[in-house]
């Protein structure tokens, strides 16, 4: 027991310090580079943290389990906006200095999402939402520093591979938590069903919300805003998309009931960003929404 107790705490420490150092770099990599904290939040960082939805995508992908696809895909979605930025902004309160490119992600994630339901997710579907991510990816993350400058080139890759490398600190530092968390309630003989329900859905936002922490507390809300939304346009442009590859996904009345509280969820967000800050009451109301959202998930199985 006390081994795991150790090993929840080194994972907590690693994971305070891993995201913190990801921020800072983040703003590093925006100043040499020229490329907006809202892009890199966006695309780079949201891009690495969903790390656990690409791994889940395809091993059910493989084993032909469509529904743990849009599930899983989905129910992360709602979890980011509502619980992750929700609670950023229920502490910190989120100002937005790009709501067009969130108003972009939001629109072509509810498109290709209604055209799924309709016609179908299948592979023309998924080449289609991956050549939609390169585009948008390409547009965001164009340099704005001249490429004949052999020392800001050589700047921005080093601080790119901090980038990267810290990022896959967060993410084990992550796995450690869950590991221990789980042994630790093994040992006290909690319900199995109850504490997996909670670790899959803990396991694949802790990234996100570490990552909002850090950003919260430095006031660096385009990276917080950014993570998060672009985290969303992630895991239905590419993620979705590499399970479309593998197999045609079915809808039926729970991938319809998630679907209608991700466009309730869209909504809300619209609304919200629409005077350049999410309030912290606004915040709240996220927050309440997220535990609606529990009770009728609960209810509806």
């Amino acid at each position: 027991m006390l081994l795991y107790i150790l090993g929840l705490i080194f994972g907590l420490i690693l994971l305070a310090k891993s995201s913190d150092i990801v921020v800072e770099n983040a703003v590093e990599y925006s100043q040499i580079t020229g490329i907006t904290k809202t892009a890199i939040g966006a695309i780079i960082i949201s891009f690495l943290t969903t790390a656990p939805e690409l791994i889940v995508t395809i091993v059910s992908g493989f084993n032909k389990e469509g529904e743990i696809i849009l599930g899983n895909i989905i129910g992360s979605n709602i979890v980011n906006i509502l619980l992750i930025l929700g609670l950023g902004a229920a502490f910190f309160g989120v100002k937005i200095k790009e709501r067009n490119k969130y108003y972009e992600m939001i629109f072509i994630t509810t498109l290709i999402s209604l055209y799924g339901i309709f016609y179908g997710f299948n592979f023309v579907l998924g080449l289609f939402s991956l050549i939609i991510f390169f585009l948008v990816s390409k547009n965001l993350l164009s340099f704005r520093v001249n490429p004949a400058d052999k020392k800001q080139r050589n700047n921005r890759y080093k601080t790119l591979a901090r980038l990267i490398f810290f990022v896959f600190i967060l993410l084990l530092s992550a796995e450690v938590i869950v590991i221990s968390l789980k042994q630790i309630s093994e040992l006290l003989k909690i319900s199995k069903t109850i504490i997996s329900g909670i670790l899959v859905a803990f396991s694949t936002s802790i990234p996100e919300l570490a990552i909002a922490i850090s950003s919260g507390k430095k006031k660096e809300h385009e990276i917080l805003a950014g993570n998060i939304f672009g985290s969303c346009f992630v895991n239905i442009t590419l993620i979705l998309a590499i399970g479309m590859l593998f197999s045609n996904l079915f809808i039926g009345q729970a991938e319809l009931f998630l679907f209608s509280f991700l466009f309730g969820t869209y909504s809300l967000t619209f609304f919200f960003i629409f005077d350049g800050k999410i309030e912290r009451m606004e915040g709240l109301i996220m927050l309440c929404c997220y535990l609606l959202f529990i009770l009728l998930s609960m209810l509806f199985i």
